[in-house]
């Protein structure tokens, strides 16, 4: 009902920023949006198909990306990658080992409606072991929340839900997770994750994190922005 209610749709049609570096890709996008692709369209995307006489980068040489088409296979992607991560870099349950400090598990909170009690222990197990940011949404609005958040230092992250007009943070900014800070009386918790010990925190035990941004040209001088913790109904 409220869909046919809209009279009016208006189309932002000026400079387009998230392709000015790539123009022809970006108003192939446009157009593949509408389903109105040309003939040249089609042959510049077959230029660009990845084939057998193509050699996959070796890892470590170059940072490797995925393309996937659901929230859910980048989420298993992620995970699987983690994992390995840990696999190379932590001690396993039962060293007497301390875990590295380049790594942290930000661990949402979660209670019932309206103020209500925090939920069991075991209900967060069960969120984080089996919830991504595909499952967890933001009440009232599209934002997607990712239930515990895994961070190692260096690792690539885009703003979801923040506003900074100001300092130019708003939604899609992309960085990369630098540091930590905790709220004064609070400190890290080791936990098993994979059979791996780890460094956790509560989210609301978390004053900030330290996020470097992205860079358009390597000759830009080196910015950082601040995401804190925020609290919101979700389903």
């Amino acid at each position: 009902m409220l869909w046919h209610l809209i009279n009016k749709v208006i189309f932002l049609k000026g400079y387009n920023h998230r392709f000015e570096k790539d123009v022809k890709w970006g108003e192939l996008l446009d157009r593949l949006r509408l389903g109105i692709l040309t003939v040249e369209d089609y042959d510049f995307l077959d230029t660009r198909v990845v084939g057998p006489n193509l050699s996959i980068p070796v890892e470590g040489d170059v940072q490797l990306s995925y393309v996937c088409p659901t929230n859910y296979q980048r989420n298993r992607i992620t995970e699987n990658n983690f994992e390995d991560m840990l696999k190379k870099t932590h001690p396993m349950q039962g060293s007497s080992e301390s875990p590295p400090e380049n790594t942290v598990i930000i661990k949402g909170v979660f209670k019932g409606k309206k103020g209500g009690s925090e939920k069991s222990s075991q209900f967060h197990r069960l969120i984080y072991n089996n919830c991504g940011d595909d499952n967890v949404m933001m009440s009232g609005g599209t934002g997607r929340v990712d239930p515990c958040l895994k961070l190692s230092y260096g690792c690539s992250l885009m703003v979801s839900d923040f506003k900074d007009i100001e300092k130019g943070v708003v939604k899609g900014v992309t960085g990369k997770f630098i540091g930590i800070v905790l709220k004064t009386g609070c400190d890290f918790e080791v936990e098993i994750w994979s059979g791996f010990k780890i460094n956790t925190v509560r989210s609301d035990e978390v004053e900030y994190i330290i996020c470097e941004r992205t860079k358009k040209e390597e000759t830009d001088r080196t910015e950082h922005f601040l995401l804190k913790p925020k609290k919101f109904s979700a389903r």
